[in-house]
């Protein structure tokens, strides 16, 4: 199917965003195991899924990946302990949200609110 072929298209980019973020983050690089793996092909989907009702290409995904890493340091506490690709899945929502709501409290760069404004 189309979906599934967008997954594996951006998956290689997305894990090597991950793979980043936790090295800056943790100091290691990411372990990707069976269940991680299949935690960010549901990240990808959700995030193209939310690229496209936005009006936005599916490729998208990446930079909104990029943008919530990046942005790691404004979540509260508890959120910012879920490293993991199973646990950033689950909360997805509620990441995306926080961060919404943080960046209406600042003005951030024109780029980040951007890719913000997709989730808006």
């Amino acid at each position: 199917s189309k979906t599934k072929d967008s997954k594996t298209r951006y998956y290689k980019e997305m894990v090597a965003l991950y793979d980043s973020f936790c090295k800056k983050e943790l100091g290691i690089p990411a372990s990707i195991n069976g269940a991680e793996g299949s935690a960010m092909k549901t990240i990808t989907k959700r995030l193209i899924d939310i690229a496209k009702y936005k009006g936005h290409d599916e490729s998208g995904c990446m930079g909104s990946f990029e943008y919530i890493l990046s942005n790691w340091d404004k979540l509260d506490d508890f959120t910012r302990k879920q490293v993991k690709l199973i646990q950033i899945s689950s909360n997805l929502t509620n990441i995306i949200t926080q961060l919404k709501n943080g960046k209406e409290k600042s003005s951030g760069s024109s780029l980040a609110n951007e890719i913000l404004a997709k989730y808006r």
